[in-house]
């Protein structure tokens, strides 16, 4: 019996092909991988004109001849990652790409394999515009290997876009995490620290009847919430680096509500935005604020004031974020 190469096997390679000719196109290195490979085809290095950057992005193709995606529309679709890719690719040194090609109308669109949504298998959502694999996606592919710490991070631009300082605020996590059991639900436990004649704080997080905070609640109001003699101190990392998905959501809201009680003088939540932004001074007065740039120290207007009397006989004043 004459061995047979499946139709699978064949646009497999057709797609591998037509990926590494396109970023080659973009400017980009791409090596393909062995057969041995159990979930990245290639590995892409970023190129900073015609010279190597020796910063890597690992990419998984995904190839089909013809047919639409889930949910396709004009503008997107979406594109379901199995969970145990999820768990081999969450062990990557170097940024994930998925790369779907589509033979029928020579179609190339990428996503980073962390930005999806659901628990379990991941659903990646494609925007049609802004996820094409080609120059345009330059900048972006690049910024994916820029080490994300310290005070700020320089992205040269390879698509001919500006140059950028991104400001990120460094975080340090405590060495120990205080648990406790509780009776109540995060909406009574805050009406109980609403209640209480000391101090009240909400950087404490309820999930599952057990308490988790970054101060002892024995030495706070949130002594009124817990089982005092429940309460034990942990290590930071097991919850920072816990494979759970509800941890790590539990986790980063824990994050954010810390963030919020140190920095409440300054900043406010945006829920519907899901964003902190800046607090305008009162009386009506622009704010700006402080910061290192590349070279010196500068500062940025992150409140403006402005006056409206077009519209009404007597003038106000109105804050916008900026």
């Amino acid at each position: 019996m004459n061995k047979t190469i499946t139709d699978n096997q064949q646009i497999g390679e057709l797609g591998e092909a037509a990926t590494r000719a396109q970023f080659l196109r973009m400017g980009f290195q791409f090596d393909a991988r062995s057969r041995l490979e159990a979930g990245i085809d290639a590995i892409a290095e970023v190129m900073l004109d015609g010279q190597p950057t020796a910063k890597m992005i690992a990419v998984q193709v995904k190839s089909t001849r013809a047919g639409k995606y889930s949910s396709e529309t004009d503008t997107g679709f979406t594109y379901r990652l199995k969970l145990e890719d999820l768990r081999y690719w969450r062990g990557s040194n170097l940024p994930v790409i998925i790369v779907l090609y589509r033979e029928a109308d020579d179609s190339y669109y990428w996503k980073d394999v962390g930005t999806g949504v659901g628990e379990g298998e991941r659903r990646l959502i494609f925007d049609k515009t802004q996820d094409k694999l080609d120059r345009y996606a330059l900048d972006r592919l690049a910024a994916l290997t820029v080490p994300k710490q310290g005070h700020g991070y320089f992205v040269p631009p390879l698509g001919g876009g500006e140059s950028a300082i991104v400001n990120i605020l460094p975080i340090s996590f405590p060495e120990e995490l205080f648990v406790a059991s509780t009776p109540y639900s995060p909406k009574k436990a805050t009406a109980i620290l609403h209640d209480a004649d000391e101090g009240k704080r909400f950087d404490w997080t309820i999930h599952e009847s057990t308490f988790w905070a970054f101060h002892d609640p024995r030495d706070e109001a949130t002594r009124d919430i817990v089982d005092i003699d429940q309460v034990e101190a942990v290590d930071t990392g097991l919850f920072a680096n816990h494979e759970d998905i509800h941890i790590h959501n539990q986790f980063a809201f824990l994050l954010r509500l810390n963030l919020a009680h140190q920095f409440g003088d300054d900043l406010r939540w945006d829920k519907e935005r899901k964003l902190f932004y800046f607090r305008p001074q009162p009386e009506g007065l622009a704010r700006s604020f402080p910061y290192i740039s590349a070279k010196k120290k500068t500062s940025a207007q992150v409140v403006s004031v402005y006056t409206r009397n077009e519209l009404l006989p007597n003038s106000w004043t109105d804050f916008r974020l900026t």
